[in-house]
This record gives structure tokens, C-alpha cells and sequence, in this order.
């Protein structure tokens, strides 16, 4: 269950029952990660608030240790942690291989990207930027997706461990710029962010249909013997 103070009135309650959803999903993958991976120390480069404050929060609840690093800073060397991962950066970024390398450089084992999925729900995503006329600001359409993910691990010598897709809520639209129409669609007594989220059946889709339908797309990648 979200413990996190949220808005009451019906619309407030909507409108964030998007962020609140994928928040509570993503706890999820980093409890497995953390139990399965055995995560003491974390590096979130580039580091965003796309989750608000902390997008590291659930790392930090579940007994890692934390670090926010941003684009341009530099570190040692020889600074290492187990795990090294971003949220929605690798699509905003033009050089892959940049970001990549930093990653590698910083990560003593792991590397975890996540990304907007482009096909999120027959493109609707796009199209919706297209029917209002708004520039699309979500970074490179074709770096948002599983696939791309994997060539540029390939690319940068990063052994492909995982790839995923989760965010994948009942109703299967994305609210965070859907509209008034949209969430109003959504039956209130699924989106009542004041009773426990659950999750949502589709989560327990086979894979290939949550590539279709998930708001993000994750590959789990761990640095070469050789590198």
C-alpha cells in the first residue's frame, strides 16, 4: 500500500492515480531486484524526479544505500555500486553510448535502463500529442522500447540478464496527459487512491502482450567478464 499523502478531491484523486499506480508498480521490480541481486549500494545516474522527489525512494526503503548523480558531474573512478540504473533518461540523452559507458564506469555489477514505451497502447500515447497539437517531448521514438535497449547493450558489451515491461494499469490508458474525457472514463472505484492500490490483472499478462500495452520498458544488464 501507497503510505504517501495525496489529494482527496475526486479530480486530484484521478489525475494522480497515474503516478501513484506506476510508483507501486515499480516497487515491485525493485524488491525483487534488491532480494534477488543481493543491491547493498545504488547509483541513479542521471538522476530525474519524473516520480517526484526521490525516484531512488524504494531502493532506500529496502535497505540500499543511495546515490544521485546528475549528467554532468563527474566522480572517481574509483567509485563503484552494485547497481547503477535510470529512469527514462536513455530516450532523452542523444548519445547511448554515452550514457551507457558512464553507467558501466560507475557500476561495480549492474545496470538497469527503463524507459517510456513507445507502443504504449497502440501508439496512443503519440497520437494523443498529435490530436493536441503538442510537440512531443518524451525524447527519441526510437529508443523507447525493449528492443532498443538490448542492441545498445550488445553494443557496449553489457551481458543481457532481463528485459520487462510493467505499468500496466486496469483501464490501460495513460493518464498523466490524457484529459479530462480519458480519466473520466475510468470507473472511480478503481482509481480511489484513499483505499489500497492493487495490482492490476494485466501485470500478470504473458509478456509480449504487456510490450504492447506497459507504460515502460526495463532491461536488467550486468558488465562483461572482459570489460
Amino acid at each position: 500500500m501507497i503510505s504517501e499523502q495525496i489529494p482527496t478531491t475526486p479530480e486530484d484523486q484521478i489525475t494522480q492515480f497515474g503516478m501513484l499506480y506506476e510508483k507501486y508498480v515499480f516497487e515491485q521490480l525493485v524488491r525483487k531486484l534488491v532480494r534477488y541481486l543481493n543491491l547493498k549500494t545504488v547509483c541513479e545516474f542521471p538522476y530525474n524526479r519524473l516520480m517526484g522527489d526521490n525516484n531512488s525512494e524504494y531502493f532506500e526503503k529496502y535497505g540500499c544505500q543511495v546515490t544521485r548523480i546528475r549528467t554532468e558531474e563527474q566522480v572517481s573512478d574509483n567509485t563503484k555500486y552494485d547497481l547503477v540504473w535510470n529512469f527514462c533518461e536513455f530516450e532523452q540523452i542523444a548519445s547511448s553510448e554515452y550514457i551507457l559507458s558512464r553507467m558501466k564506469s560507475l557500476s561495480s555489477n549492474y545496470l538497469l535502463v527503463i524507459t517510456q514505451n513507445l507502443f504504449n497502447v497502440m501508439l496512443y500515447h503519440y497520437w494523443y500529442h498529435i490530436l493536441k497539437r503538442r510537440a512531443w517531448d518524451h525524447g527519441k521514438m526510437d529508443k523507447m522500447n525493449y528492443l532498443a535497449l538490448k542492441k545498445e547493450y550488445a553494443r557496449n558489451n553489457i551481458r543481457l540478464l532481463e528485459t520487462g515491461a510493467f505499468d500496466v494499469p486496469w483501464f490501460v490508458l495513460d493518464f498523466y496527459e490524457g484529459g479530462k474525457f480519458f480519466r473520466g472514463l475510468a470507473p472511480k472505484t478503481l482509481i480511489d487512491t484513499q483505499q489500497e492500490i492493487r495490482e492490476s490483472f494485466f501485470e500478470k499478462l504473458p509478456k509480449p502482450v504487456k510490450i504492447l500495452l506497459a507504460h515502460h520498458h526495463y532491461a536488467l544488464g550486468q558488465k562483461s567478464d572482459w570489460v
